[in-house]
């Protein structure tokens, strides 16, 4: 399962506050936030993309699940390629610059 990356941000703010370790602030949150949950768009994160299923921007920004409890499909990491502009040719410049050391 992918984490709610709106939650795990928070707990990353409250520990750099002093609060306590980031995963157990997570787990304290998720507890707190159970009966009111963050939205699928905030737990999939600002830079989900577009599941083609359901039509809303909750595929998770690092796993490609779709984080829509009512979406059936199963997007894996690959398929999160699919539903963005102009994969297949950052693709090919990620290779590129990586291939020639400009990372």
């Amino acid at each position: 399962m992918s984490t709610c990356e709106k939650c795990w941000a928070d707990a990353y703010r409250l520990e750099l506050a002093g609060k306590g370790n980031q995963p157990r602030i997570y787990e304290r949150l998720l507890r707190e936030r159970k009966d009111h949950p963050c939205t699928p768009e905030e737990q999939a994160g600002p830079d989900a993309q577009i599941c083609l299923n359901c039509k809303r921007k909750t595929l998770h920004q690092i796993t490609g699940q779709c984080m829509n409890p009512e979406c059936k499909k199963e997007s894996s990491q690959s398929d999160r390629f699919k539903h963005e502009p102009n994969a297949e040719p950052r693709r090919k410049q990620a290779k590129h610059d990586a291939d020639h050391h400009l990372l």
